[in-house]
C-alpha cells in the first residue's frame, strides 16, 4: 500500500483529516521492520499529522504492505502524554523504538514546521 493511501485509510478509520505526512527514516534498517529470508523488509514509518483548534496531533504508524500497525500517539498542547498502541507492542519488529524516540521524532517534525506539508522525511538515530 503506499504511504498517502495508508495514510487516507487510517484518517478514515479515526474519522479525522490529516494535514501532513512525514517519512520517518532511521540509521538502523531493521527499525520498525521484520526479518524475511535475513534481510529487513521494506516496511514505512510514517507520521501522520492532524491541525484542531485545541492542538496538533502526530500519529506514528508502520505501514506493513497489507495493512497499518499504530505506533504513537501525541497531542500538543493538551496532555503532553505519549500514547502508545497495543498492537505496536504485539508486533515483533526487529527493532521497535521507545515512546521517548517517539517523542523526538514528533519534536523534530514539529520544530520543522510542516504541519501542512506532505513528502518530508525526517532522518532519527
Amino acid at each position: 500500500m503506499s504511504p498517502v493511501l495508508a495514510a487516507k485509510q487510517l484518517a478514515r478509520e479515526l474519522g479525522i483529516k490529516f494535514s501532513g505526512l512525514v517519512r520517518v527514516l532511521f540509521d538502523d534498517p531493521e527499525t520498525n521492520q521484520h526479518i524475511e529470508e535475513g534481510r529487513p523488509t521494506g516496511y514505512d514509518t510514517l507520521v501522520m499529522v492532524s491541525r484542531f483548534n485545541n492542538g496538533d496531533m502526530y500519529l506514528m504508524f508502520v505501514d506493513i504492505g497489507t495493512g497499518i500497525v499504530p505506533a504513537y500517539l501525541f497531542q500538543y498542547e493538551q496532555d503532553e502524554e505519549i500514547t502508545d498502541s497495543a498492537a505496536y507492542g504485539i508486533e515483533k519488529f526487529a527493532l521497535s523504538i521507545s515512546k521517548e524516540q517517539a517523542k523526538e521524532i514528533f519534536d523534530k517534525i514539529k520544530e520543522s514546521n510542516i504541519a501542512y506539508a506532505n513528502g518530508l522525511e525526517v532522518e532519527h538515530g
